[in-house]
């Protein structure tokens, strides 16, 4: 066993002797140190058996050949000093090897390594996810705020969302795994989705109603919408507005005067209890029997030539109120095939560590 004192904090260290001349760490100030040679105690020389020029200091040849005892040292003579160079002969050759460092420590070992910078780590893990979270609502509100600053929802923005979330995962973490990859990918998901909501309240919903408010943009929109596929599905949801296609075309013959035509469409849609001299009745059953002669290639040829007047009468009807769900339906497209799952495989990356 080796003892000494460590250079740097003079505690007291001991290690075994094979570790002559290799440097440790101090377990105390975790400097690197030296350790030194052993020290030889050598024994004093009997003065009472001196030593003549006759003594025979000869070995058997056994012996010799087993390596107990140099030749050379056998040919020495009494008294010759050996060369400067050999006096201090170093333990360990010099070397361009490096000489790994020992750690002396108090019941540490190397197993126990790992698992403590795993706690250490795991300390950083609920910061880290916080701070996902913060780049991504950052990241959402810049593509809603482009969105409503130009007036064009860009959706290729979104794809940033799933970056800032894994920016944020290693911005604090440095050994990433799997499972923050993934907490990476559903935090871009979220922020995905409230970038959603932001561009449906900032750009989508003051649009709509503003369209919604407006009689005639109203009814521009929904003819230019209007397909003959669309105006199918109308009828089969308005059934009432077949009826009107029916009074449509006896204002039109001039068998329903406009003065009568105009009250009876807001008798329709704002029914009173008021007595008004018009025969609704006779108007009624003008209109049955016209649209029982029609086939349903007629009514849809009808429709269709009165559309901007089914137009005004649907505004009429429902009086359009725009809610965010509504604006919210319009922010998914075809695009968020492609750009959605891209934005959640780079979040992963980044935040799994393999963004190189």
């Amino acid at each position: 066993m080796i003892k000494f004192r460590c250079g740097n904090c003079n505690q007291k260290l001991g290690v075994p002797d094979e570790w002559a001349g290799k440097r440790i760490r101090c377990n105390r100030c975790k400097e690197s140190c030296q350790v030194p040679a052993p020290q030889i105690e050598l024994q004093p020389v009997s003065q009472t058996a001196p030593v003549s020029s006759s003594t025979d200091l000869s070995m058997p040849e056994g012996e010799l050949e087993a390596g107990r005892m140099s030749a050379d040292l056998l040919n020495l003579e009494a008294g010759t000093p050996l060369p400067r160079e050999d006096q201090h002969v170093p333990i360990l050759s010099k070397t361009k090897i490096a000489i790994p460092e020992y750690r002396i420590s108090r019941g540490d070992d190397d197993h126990s390594r790992p698992m403590m910078a795993l706690a250490k780590g795991a300390g950083k893990i609920p910061l880290a996810l916080i701070c996902s979270a913060v780049c991504a609502l950052i990241a959402a509100g810049i593509w809603a705020g482009v969105s409503a600053a130009s007036g064009y929802n860009f959706f290729l923005l979104q794809t940033g969302i799933g970056w800032a979330a894994g920016f944020g995962i290693g911005l604090l973490l440095t050994d990433r795994n799997m499972m923050m990859g993934i907490a990476a990918a559903g935090i871009a998901l979220g922020g995905m989705m409230v970038g959603k909501v932001f561009v449906a309240n900032w750009l989508l919903l003051p649009e709509m109603n503003k369209l919604a408010n407006d009689q005639q943009a109203f009814a521009r929109e929904m003819q230019k919408n209007m397909d003959r596929e669309g105006l199918k599905k109308l009828l089969d949801d308005t059934p009432e507005l077949i009826a009107m296609v029916g009074l449509l075309e006896l204002a039109k013959t001039g068998k329903v005067a406009p003065q009568t035509y105009d009250f009876l469409v807001r008798d329709f849609f704002n029914p009173t209890e008021e007595e008004s001299a018009v025969d609704t009745d006779t108007i009624a059953s003008q209109i049955a029997e016209m649209i029982d002669s029609w086939d349903r290639e007629t009514v849809l040829a009808k429709a269709q030539e009165h559309l901007p007047e089914l137009a005004r009468m649907m505004f009429l009807k429902s009086k359009p109120s725009i809610e965010l769900a509504d604006a919210m339906q319009m922010t998914f497209n075809y695009w968020d095939v492609i750009l959605v799952p891209i934005g959640l495989v780079w979040a992963f990356r980044m935040g799994h560590g393999g963004e190189s």
